[in-house]
């Protein structure tokens, strides 16, 4: 708000306030508010006359400053001499320090400082959400956050989903969002996906999930580009070349630490585990080849695949036809095989089978050219690596973030073909027991020292 009003028009400043960020004013007839009127001052009195013109020209502001500060400064040497001086002296200095901010901006409503984390998409829950919150944990221990969004969503449930505390956040909807907007933030960062917003705050920064082959000269000049992992930056620099500022903060900010040396020594069950939303297009998980894949193991190799389990794990949002029937046309695939499909599960339940899981797979781009759509393949990967926390032995698809990340661990496969993922989840049910608590502890200590090397919250802390 305009903290330079002294008294007067607040609740017109409010009012529009309210309209501007997406609320709605609704009239409540049945209510009853009583108003002592010129409680401040007596109507038409000197102090009244002058508080009232004065903020209603502070309201009505033009973008002239010199104007405004002008016409503010007759009015208060007009009615200097029947208003009491301390009141006088303050306006005076309002009045001068709103000139000078002014100058700065040229924005009447004062820039709200803090950190901004914008994204569109807080709803959906998904990886993305979850490398933008990791910003907004860190970076609310020295300041306020504001997340931002054109639609409403609750920090609440974020909260609860993510399992993180965002107590020094704030919501802030903004149905419009423009470069305008964003000169009100001291650090402004841009966690929309694929978005061609430019900043014009002090400092902006730009998470790339994955860069959209056009990008406007103007955004690539306002921010400093925070990339995932070497897969997302090479396809920036090739995208973009390399000529503006970028950085790699990889998303392992908000990964839950396990008990390392608890699941060393838990024994894994028979169960083949794969986490990931469940929606067709773009880079789906691809429940579906895995679904088929272990249905026709269990057909062509029944003796080895005695008493193994396929469990799928991941949210689902009803609202899409689509994507409903995806979840449908994989248990239609699975018919008559041990499986079990879990959608939006609390975090304690995936957690107890990231334990409980000998192999996790990893199937996001499969069929996808990854030359002519990079897009559709899997950007970086974070469920690979929690299932690696836990002793899992990942098995991935051999493009992208999940490839790059295995090949930095050094250990784990990876599968071309629906053949391939057959062959390579066939010799990890044959592993016998000893050989396979070994191999855990082994994959537990390669991507701890994983972590350690590329965790992000230094990186993060330094933005401020």
């Amino acid at each position: 708000f305009v903290s330079e009003f002294f008294a007067y028009y607040e609740d017109s400043e409010f009012s529009r306030w309210i309209i501007e960020n997406g609320y709605k004013i609704l009239y409540a007839p049945r209510s009853r508010l009583y108003h002592q009127h010129s409680a401040t001052s007596s109507e038409r009195s000197p102090l009244w006359n002058l508080l009232v013109n004065r903020s209603r020209n502070i309201y009505k502001y033009n973008g002239d400053y010199n104007e405004l500060y002008n016409t503010n400064n007759h009015f208060e040497e007009y009615f200097k001499p029947d208003v009491p001086e301390v009141v006088y002296q303050e306006l005076k200095s309002f009045s001068y320090n709103l000139k000078n901010r002014l100058q700065e901006d040229n924005d009447i409503v004062e820039k709200l400082k803090p950190i901004a984390i914008y994204n569109s998409y807080w709803n959906t829950k998904g990886g993305g959400e979850s490398h933008a919150l990791s910003f907004a944990k860190v970076l609310q221990k020295y300041e306020t956050v504001y997340l931002i969004s054109e639609e409403d969503f609750s920090i609440e449930e974020l909260e609860k989903y993510y399992g993180i505390d965002l107590s020094n956040c704030r919501k802030l909807i903004e149905t419009h969002m423009t470069s305008r907007f964003t000169k009100k933030f001291d650090i402004f960062i841009n966690s929309t996906y694929q978005s061609n917003l430019v900043s014009k705050a002090k400092k902006s920064y730009y998470i790339v999930y994955f860069p959209q082959k056009n990008i406007n000269e103007e955004v690539l000049k306002s921010y400093t580009f925070l990339y995932m992992n070497n897969y997302t930056k090479d396809w920036g620099f090739k995208y973009w070349g390399e000529e503006h500022q970028w950085d790699i903060v990889y998303p392992l900010g908000m990964l839950h630490t396990p008990d390392s040396e608890e699941i060393a020594l838990n024994k894994k069950d028979k169960i083949i585990l794969s986490v990931g939303r469940f929606f067709v297009g773009g880079h789906s998980k691809r429940q579906d080849v895995i679904a088929k894949a272990y249905k026709e193991l269990c057909i062509e190799n029944n003796f080895e695949m005695e008493g193994w389990k396929l469990v799928l794990i991941g949210s689902l949002d009803y609202s899409y036809t689509e994507h409903v029937k995806y979840v449908e046309k994989i248990k239609h695939i699975l018919e008559n095989t041990n499986y079990e499909i879990i959608v939006n599960s609390p975090r304690d339940v995936l957690n107890e089978y990231f334990r409980q899981a000998a192999i996790y797979i990893h199937a996001s781009g499969f069929g996808t050219d990854a030359e002519l759509e990079p897009e559709k393949i899997e950007h970086f990967g974070i469920t690979p690596i929690e299932g690696m926390q836990h002793g899992c032995y990942p098995i991935v698809y051999d493009k992208g973030g999940p490839r790059e990340t295995l090949e930095e661990v050094g250990i784990g496969s990876f599968f071309h073909t629906k053949e391939d993922l057959k062959n390579k989840i066939l010799e990890q049910v044959q592993v016998d027991s000893d050989t396979d608590n070994q191999t855990s502890k082994k994959i537990i200590d390669s991507i701890e020292n994983f972590i350690t090397k590329n965790h992000p919250d230094n990186k993060v802390q330094e933005l401020i």
